[in-house]
């Protein structure tokens, strides 16, 4: 499965959101903003003759950066796992034809694409993974670093972003059991009621459980206070009680997820683009097939940032 995870890419300096646009005298005043950060970080990868070690016996090369013409900037980063020797088959007909060392990695292309919102100090940043395999982790750090190294005032920051079409999903095909409303202020009549029994130092706070009926799935219940986006109060309604946080546990596909209403931004969103794709002789997405359905998830998402 070739998938995309969303995020949104912001720069905090001194406990304020950076204008990603125009981030003058960064790079000795050749670079003027988010994006040209992130090419000019790729070139500079790219144009190491050694590969980057990584953790877990990991190998990482960044191969390939380009600008597209909407001012995104996209790249190809390749990685794969060294440590141990393996016999290297070909499927059609059974035969070893290559013995992997131990030393060697096989490298998997992962495709990486930062683009503009619509709000000058959120970016959204657009990571494939390949089955549960990417580059986000040691991408984000090294970007990260390269953003301190020339700015000390600069922190990198990256939120994960749940698209509509994704929670629909969720609450459509998945059930969902449990809704749990979650407040860290205990209300005064539980307060009343339980300080006889346990003292205030001892609990944080309440937690209500509605539980569906065996069989049955509160989807469709959550999915209308979703679409219509009427106030958070119509699921439940409990007198001197208010939410800090208000979490669906869903199963969907075998797993379990947690959407949390009240932080969209919490919950890992995979958005699955295999039958959109179109691949090369060896078998790996075309960049042409990656830009146009990042392109689509991207404006898609764009009305998501809040």
């Amino acid at each position: 499965m070739y998938s995309f995870s969303p995020y949104m890419l912001t720069v905090v300096s001194q406990r304020k959101l950076v204008d990603l646009n125009s981030m003058g005298g960064s790079a000795g005043g050749k670079v003027s903003s988010i994006f040209d950060l992130f090419e000019d970080f790729f070139k500079k990868q790219s144009s190491s003759s050694s590969l980057i070690k990584a953790a877990s016996n990991r190998v990482i090369r960044y191969s390939k950066v380009e600008r597209d013409k909407d001012g995104s900037v996209y790249g190809i980063v390749e990685t794969g796992e060294y440590g141990y020797s393996q016999s290297i088959v070909d499927a059609s007909t059974g035969y070893v034809s290559y013995n992997k060392k131990k030393h060697e990695a096989g490298l998997i292309p992962f495709f990486m694409k930062i683009a503009p919102s619509d709000q000058p100090t959120k970016a959204l940043l657009v990571s494939q993974k390949f089955r549960t395999l990417g580059v986000k982790t040691e991408l984000y750090g090294a970007f990260g670093a390269y953003v301190r190294a020339l700015n000390p005032d600069w922190t990198l920051k990256l939120e994960k972003i749940v698209p509509s079409e994704l929670i629909n999903k969720y609450l459509k095909d998945g059930t969902v059991k449990t809704i749990r409303f979650i407040t860290h202020e205990k209300p005064s009549d539980v307060a009343e009621a339980l300080s006889n029994a346990v003292p205030d130092e001892a609990s944080s706070g309440v937690e209500l459980v509605v539980k569906a009926k065996r069989g049955r799935s509160l989807g469709s219940s959550v999915l209308n206070w979703y679409k219509n986006k009427t106030p958070i109060s119509s699921l439940v309604t409990l007198p001197q009680m208010k939410y800090s946080e208000i979490k669906v546990d869903v199963s969907i596909g075998g797993k379990k997820k947690t959407l949390d209403l009240t932080s969209m931004h919490k919950t890992g969103a995979v958005v699955d683009v295999t039958n959109e794709l179109t691949f090369d002789a060896k078998g790996h997405p075309t960049v042409d097939s990656l830009l146009v359905s990042s392109k689509s998830l991207i404006d898609g998402l764009k009305g998501e940032l809040g």
